[in-house]
């Protein structure tokens, strides 16, 4: 029989408690997997089953070939759960450099060798070099190969990064998300600390690994996030993708002058992309842009245009700056909104230009228009009042024109005749 081979004692059922937790996580957070941290999260909380289930038939088996062979099978959720946490953090954090696929494939080498030199162990006894069972608990003792401790310090070294990744991302993110952080960091703690007493023997019961059992203390944590604080709630997700849909180009700046981060409407203004940009000193990246370097040093809110380029390459933008606080007041960041208002600026030069060219031709031309009452006898003007004016009084009155006079041939032959005749001799 098949399971005469297998011993089920308490060490087993907290095991299968713990798994059964964990299944319990994976449902709530496959809720929310339209979310790239939730999945991420999800993924790596089913390898932490797989882990735990794995873990239930190795501290049932009572024959080493059998305990090699669950622990070698349990080494899928052993590599690959430090990987998703690391990923998980950094996507949760908003680092976008680490969704390139050259980042993962550069981080899952590690793993991929430890699971197959886990699986061909007995050619080269790299990861195990001897196994020995408890006749008194049916516990086995690994002594561990070089590669076993490579991989520990892997996923130490992978799981610090990830953690640092999320206490940094409670300086930035508002004080609304602190409280999950924490409780993701708290739910980090116990695996750490479980697995740390494995390691190095610290644990009262050699050989008995509570790394996939304290998982199930993490759940709690991950579950009160979901439940009590709404992690991967649809707002601050929906926030996000409202600013990354924005045509106005945002920048976020550390208080140190580093940037921190940047939508696509940005990048298309700068003409490079985040993952270049992140973590690049602003003033160097806006070396042309005196204005923008101004500001980087700003201590209050301030709004104000600016302009780059020359001729044809000109561009004006509307800037806004906007300064983030930390819970003490002091100041974290800076945001700083690039509004394109070019087009609006070369209408309005264009209306300047319209208007002084106006103006400058009413200057020119003052011309009379309608009717004028006119005597047929002395020529008087009769204007809007009903007053009767001379020719000359009206002109000067109603027009920009300057009146000279003379006498036209007609009236100096009826006037002067005298100068008349003496102009034909």
């Amino acid at each position: 029989m098949v399971f005469t081979s297998y011993r089920f004692t308490s060490y087993t059922w907290v095991h299968v408690a713990a798994a059964i937790a964990g299944i319990a996580v994976v449902a709530i957070l496959r809720r929310r997997r339209f979310l790239p941290s939730a999945r991420l999260l999800s993924f790596m909380q089913i390898l932490v089953v797989e882990w735990t289930v794995a873990s239930v038939f190795e501290v049932a088996a009572t024959t080493v070939p059998l305990k090699l062979f669950w622990s070698q099978a349990a080494y899928i959720g052993t590599v690959g759960t430090p990987l998703f946490y690391f990923l998980f953090s950094m996507v949760y954090a908003q680092h976008a450099e680490v969704k390139k696929l050259r980042w993962i494939a550069g981080l899952a080498v590690i793993p991929v060798l430890t699971f197959i030199f886990a699986a061909t162990n007995g050619l080269h006894h790299w990861v195990w070099t001897d196994i020995a069972i408890n006749p008194e608990n049916n516990i086995a003792v690994y002594r561990h190969g070089f590669w076993f401790w490579i991989n520990i310090g892997y996923a130490y070294v992978i799981v610090l990064a990830g953690s640092i990744s999320l206490i940094v991302a409670i300086f930035r993110f508002p004080a609304y998300y602190k409280s999950q952080i924490v409780l993701l960091l708290l739910g980090t703690v116990a695996p750490v600390v479980a697995n740390v007493l494995y390691v190095f023997r610290l644990f009262p019961t050699p050989g008995f690994e509570l790394t996939p059992v304290s998982f199930m203390f993490s759940g709690v944590f991950i579950t009160v996030a979901l439940c009590r604080f709404k992690m991967f709630d649809l707002v601050p997700f929906a926030r996000k993708k409202l600013v990354d849909i924005m045509g106005d180009g945002v920048l976020l700046v550390y208080v140190d002058g580093r940037i921190a981060d940047l939508n696509p409407a940005m990048e298309a203004i700068i003409g490079i992309s985040a993952g270049e940009l992140i973590g690049s000193p602003a003033s160097r990246v806006f070396s042309d842009w005196k204005d923008v370097i101004d500001i980087l040093s700003a201590n209050k809110d301030e709004r104000f245009e600016t302009e780059i380029g020359e001729g044809k390459m000109r561009r004006f933008f509307d800037l806004y700056v906007s300064i983030v606080r930390s819970p003490r007041k002091a100041v974290a960041g800076r945001i700083i909104v690039f509004r394109d208002i070019t087009i609006r600026k070369t209408i309005e030069d264009e209306r300047e230009g319209l208007i002084s060219e106006l103006q400058n031709s009413l200057k020119e031309v003052k011309r009379l228009s309608g009717l004028l009452p006119i005597c047929a006898n002395c020529k008087k003007i009769r204007d809007d009042k009903g007053y009767w004016k001379d020719v000359e009084a009206y002109l000067n009155e109603h027009s920009d024109a300057t009146l000279t006079h003379g006498i036209c041939p007609d009236c100096m032959k009826k006037l002067y005749p005298e100068y008349r005749v003496n102009e034909q001799q």
